[in-house]
């Protein structure tokens, strides 16, 4: 009887083991799973089953929890929340309440368990449960380090000279001082607003060691940046010193466009203080020095960075792992700025760090617009003693990182009349009902929705736009002037671009470019017989530090004046000069008449075609958000149309990209 017993107890084990496994192919074949996750699962359950107390039922519960906490790093979370894993496979396979999948892990060789003190016996395992959250291993200790390092530098405020500070800053804040053409302020009703935020932006940061300048398009961010830069070196030649400033982006896009930004808004300084400021930003990649096939970076540590100032421009596409590493190849005494628009798309990999940051300083609450973050006294008193401002919060906010966000509210580039400001703020406010007004109100004719789901009816919309383009490439080629007077060809790519959220499929990025393709060829503006034919923009998908060409740069196919019969592609320089390369010497590239949304980051673009799919499948509907549909938004400059059903807008507008991340709740403390 006993015999008989253990054999049924076993054949039941066995058939929970065969279950387990179907799971897996199970999720496999409808994609819910890579096949990655998939072979980590069965990585964690024979080690396991080489050295556990858990019986088969508890090691495959492990496995399966490793499967999932594996493809949601896919989807660029940086752990799984244990009180909110439910049934994220098959609704056959139950897993119980947090209380009991707590339980099981604590059991497990494979799962370090910390207590509220973040002690461990063997925090060497693949996988940390840290309260109800659960980290692969690396993941949890990027995180940590991060926290740790921000927090330790933010209990570290900068003492300032405020005599000094307040003449600098007068000098800097003349009438609000002339601004960049595309920042130049257009109030339709010529009111002023009572705040300078640009101006509370540079007291706050030049006080704090850490901290992150956030706002919308056009809200003046490189403007505030430069005054900052310019405030701080004038401090410090006051003090017979001169500070190592350097810039840098997570990409070659977005350092050259900082660049330029940056060295045609100097001339706006005074004189007297733009001596000693950079004009030229690097990748993050390189400032930190990148090692061929590794994961490790020459500064780091143990051999950090010479830098006093380091300010990073495009903040919300930095990961958590690239952030650590950054942070922690800052020497003690350096300040970090962090530029970005905390309300576009995170980052392609795992983490949110830019949110989570504001977050925190605002401890999880909304933000108010055109109000101030809960600061601290001592930041109240900061500002109105170096700006002549007086402020006052809604509330307070201990956390050492209170007082590191810096929200500029007030856009230069959108006027009150703009429809695309107003669509900005009512998506970003998840506002469905006012956000379709705007679309329907003729008073805003820079923002359109067309419903149609034919792609067609956007090509030909798009037709004219192009016509005007190779007609000017043609004129340069006739010319034999593209080399000196080429600029303008990329002046007029510039004018239109379609922006899609997915690259196959129906609206996808591929069947764009193939549908433009195809109808500029039935119209004689392009030969699709040459893969490199006249006029061909494409967009590169690695860096090429060799050539001096980065993952994002847009490049146009034109003759190569030297060499007849042979063609180039041509980019444009940091100096606003063209230089060709060989299409034999070009990394990967693609294409790009469309574009993803994510790879618009960093661009803008004269009028916005932005292209949603239709949402039949609950992969489709994961492909939407709001932070998605933001970003695409505000690429334009001028003119915004949306392709869309109402229910792929809805989705959008509804859904908000929120990452598994400890991040914030570590910052707060």
């Amino acid at each position: 009887m006993v015999a008989n017993s253990e054999q049924s107890v076993d054949n039941n084990e066995e058939c929970k083991v065969a279950t387990t496994a179907s799971i897996l192919r199970d999720l496999l074949n409808v994609g819910r799973i890579r096949p990655l996750d998939a072979a980590f699962a069965e990585f964690i359950m024979h080690h396991e089953h080489a050295d556990s107390v858990l019986d088969h039922g508890g090691i495959h519960i492990v496995g399966l929890l490793a499967a999932y906490l594996s493809s949601r790093l896919g989807e660029q979370d940086s752990c799984l929340t244990l009180h909110s894993f439910y049934q994220p496979f098959l609704p056959f396979y139950h897993f119980g309440s947090s209380a009991e999948l707590n339980h099981v892990l604590a059991a497990s060789t494979c799962v370090a368990r910390l207590d509220a003190n973040r002690a461990s016996t063997d925090i060497n395992k693949p996988l940390v449960l840290e309260g109800n959250e659960l980290y692969m291993q690396r993941y949890w200790q990027y995180e940590v380090h991060l926290a740790d390092k921000i927090n330790s530098m933010t209990g570290q405020p900068s003492v300032l000279d405020m005599d000094e500070g307040r003449a600098l800053l007068a000098q800097l804040f003349i009438h609000k001082a002339p601004l960049p053409v595309d920042e130049a302020p257009s109030n339709a009703n010529g009111t002023e607003y009572d705040i300078d935020w640009q101006k509370v932006a540079v007291c706050l940061a030049a006080s704090q060691n850490v901290s992150v300048i956030t706002g919308g398009p056009g809200t003046g961010k490189t403007t505030t940046v430069i005054r900052l830069m310019a405030l701080l070196q004038g401090l410090a030649r006051h003090k017979k010193s001169r500070l190592q400033i350097k810039l840098a982006a997570p990409t070659g896009k977005a350092a050259a466009r900082l660049s330029q930004s940056i060295s045609a808004a100097m001339g706006h300084l005074p004189e007297a203080l733009q001596a000693d400021l950079p004009t030229q930003c690097s990748t993050i990649h390189r400032l930190l020095g990148s090692i061929p096939n590794s994961p490790y970076f020459r500064f780091n540590e143990q051999h950090p960075l010479h830098v006093d100032v380091l300010i990073v421009d495009e903040a919300s596409m930095v990961d958590l792992p690239l952030m650590s590493k950054l942070f922690a190849a800052l020497p003690r005494h350096a300040k970090i700025i962090l530029l970005g628009d905390k309300d576009q798309l995170a980052s392609v990999e795992a983490g949110s760090v830019l949110s989570d940051i504001c977050a925190a300083a605002q401890n999880f609450s909304p933000t108010v617009y055109n109000q101030p973050p809960p600061y601290s006294s001592d930041a109240l008193t900061v500002i109105k003693a170096l700006c002549q401002i007086e402020l006052s919060t809604p509330y307070v906010n201990n956390a050492k990182i209170s007082n590191s966000l810096a929200l500029l509210h007030k856009s230069y580039r959108f006027s009150e009349h703009s429809g695309i400001g107003r669509l900005a703020r009512a998506m970003n406010t998840g506002k469905l009902p006012a956000s379709k007004a705007l679309f329907a109100n003729t008073d805003y004719p820079d923002v359109r929705w067309n419903a149609s789901d034919e792609p067609k009816a956007l090509v030909n919309n798009l037709l004219k736009g192009y016509q005007a383009y190779f007609s000017c490439v043609q004129t340069l080629c006739t010319d034999g002037q593209f080399e000196t007077q080429g600029t303008e060809v990329f002046a007029l790519l510039q004018q239109q671009q379609v922006l899609c959220a997915q690259k196959e499929a129906t609206w996808g990025v591929h069947q764009m470019n193939a549908l433009i393709e195809s109808e500029l060829n039935k119209q004689g503006l392009i030969d699709l017989g040459r893969d490199f034919y006249i006029g061909r923009p494409v967009m590169l998908r690695q860096n090429d530090h060799s050539l001096g060409l980065f993952n994002g740069d847009i490049g146009i196919v034109m003759p190569d004046e030297q060499n007849e019969g042979l063609v180039k592609v041509w980019f444009v320089t940091e100096q606003n000069t063209l230089r060709g390369v060989l299409p034999s010497r070009l990394p990967p590239h693609e294409t790009v008449y469309a574009m993803t949304i994510h790879k618009s980051q960093g661009s803008e673009f004269e009028h916005v075609y932005l292209c949603l799919p239709r949402v039949e499948t609950r992969s489709q509907a994961r492909l939407l958000s709001r932070e998605l549909l933001y970003t695409g938004l505000t690429r334009a400059k001028k003119s915004f149309t949306l392709y869309s059903d109402e229910q792929a807008l809805s989705v959008s507008i509804a859904r908000r990209c929120k990452r598994g991340s400890g991040l914030a709740k570590r910052l707060i403390g």
